[in-house]
């Protein structure tokens, strides 16, 4: 996850929060489907 300027390795059960309006990224490191929870807070 691209967050903040640096990449960040997110691991199985954790979470990140960042600012959606500034620049971010995702990228999966092997070919196996995962699954992304994304809430969008107001």
């Amino acid at each position: 996850m691209l967050a903040g300027g640096e990449w960040k390795k997110i691991n199985e059960g954790e979470s990140i929060r960042f600012y959606a309006d500034q620049p971010h990224g995702y990228y999966g490191e092997t070919d196996k489907a995962v699954f992304q929870n994304i809430i969008r807070y107001l």
